[in-house]
């Protein structure tokens, strides 16, 4: 199997670079979205209907699966980078059936593990 170039190391990198910043961003959005667990507005409304309370509490936990998820991809990214600076050669690998992930979907998700292949 052919390794990694640096001109694709290169590549990769930034591009993952790139997804953390954007990840990072979300992340920090969603945390201020979050707040204390209190409703956004209650210095002007107590929320006794139990229908704003239930709209209230559903939108929290959409951000917080969110924020989960998010911070799932942002560990996947950081586990891609350091296979680039600790291991390049197995960075792109298929965890799955150890062949080379195509080039074409490392340009559209770098911090994958999988092959397409073994991705569906």
């Amino acid at each position: 199997m052919p390794s990694i170039t640096p001109r694709e190391r290169a590549k990769y990198e930034q591009l993952l670079l790139n997804e953390r910043r954007t990840i990072e961003a979300l992340l920090e959005s969603a945390k201020e979205d979050l707040g204390d667990g209190e409703p956004s507005d209650v210095h002007h409304w107590p929320a006794t209907d139990p229908s704003d309370i239930a709209a209230e509490t559903t939108a929290r936990e959409a951000g917080s699966i969110l924020a989960a998820h998010e911070s799932n991809e942002l560990a996947d990214i950081d586990e891609a980078l350091r296979l680039l600076y600790t291991d390049p050669d197995r960075y792109g690998v298929c965890a799955f059936c150890g062949s080379r992930i195509e080039s074409s979907r490392l340009d559209i998700l770098p911090a994958t593990k999988m092959c397409a292949r073994h991705a569906a």
